[in-house]
């Protein structure tokens, strides 16, 4: 897994982890904003890294390779993450684990609970089925991600999407939707949010949130009314900026 950097590394250390088939650059106003009072580390996951060939594996690696990284580099006192989809997946287990010492977590329509075999399947093949599609351009496909993203994103999209290889696709399925977020993390001392939208596209999210407020009733659970999936943190970067702000 590639590392990049930006801002003061004597700063308070801030990570901010993509979900699956986006680019790192999603975060890029987010980049920008915190860069100045944070020093800002973003994780390039395997199998979505437009230089270096990589096949993504599990989300344990991907928060393995994370902790490895930083206790290296920076030692186990970590400010805050930011996780989004399955990055948010990739932070709880970061926080389950606490190899790592967060202050704050923000966990954005990250699937907690585990999907039932089926619909792994089906959602499998659907998201196969999109990559292909993308690689070949597809004009009915290729329409439908327009609509989902700004337009200073789109290209960056195709691009990590034209790098991922189907046993990626197959992989993080797997992986992500069979994750069950343990019930007894010590979160005594760190303070955690956790956010989705509410359209049907947010199903798994909704089941997270209420797997939350049964254990976990001190986690802050906020629903953003008619948003899609991590639609605040990719389409409304400046209200995302706003929301993280009031956390850290």
């Amino acid at each position: 897994m590639r590392f990049i950097e930006y801002g003061n590394n004597k700063n308070k250390l801030l990570i901010f982890i993509n979900g699956t088939l986006m680019p790192w650059q999603m975060w890029t106003p987010q980049i920008q904003y915190f860069s100045k009072d944070y020093f800002v580390i973003i994780p390039v996951l395997d199998g979505h890294d437009t230089e270096t060939k990589s096949i993504f594996t599990t989300v344990e690696k991907s928060a393995a390779d994370i902790e490895e990284y930083c206790i290296v580099n920076y030692g186990a006192n970590i400010y805050a993450v930011c996780g989004s989809s399955m990055g948010g997946v990739i932070a709880s287990i970061l926080v389950s684990n606490n190899v790592l010492q967060f202050q704050k977590v923000i966990l954005e329509s990250a699937p907690l609970v585990p999907m039932n075999k089926l619909a792994i399947c089906f959602w499998k093949i659907s998201q196969v089925n999109q990559v292909r599609n993308i690689k070949k351009r597809n004009p009915k496909t290729l329409k439908q991600y327009k609509n989902m993203y700004p337009d200073n994103l789109f290209d960056d999209v195709l691009n990590t999407i034209d790098v991922i290889d189907e046993k990626t696709v197959s992989n993080f399925c797997n992986s992500t939707f069979k994750y069950q977020m343990p019930n007894n993390i010590n979160t005594d001392n760190v303070k955690i949010a956790y956010w989705h939208g509410t359209t049907s596209m947010e199903m798994l999210s909704k089941n997270s949130a209420k797997f939350l407020k049964k254990n976990y009733p001190q986690i802050e659970i906020k629903a953003f009314e008619n948003y899609n999936h991590c639609e605040l943190s990719v389409n409304h970067p400046e209200q995302y900026i706003e929301e993280v702000e009031k956390i850290l």
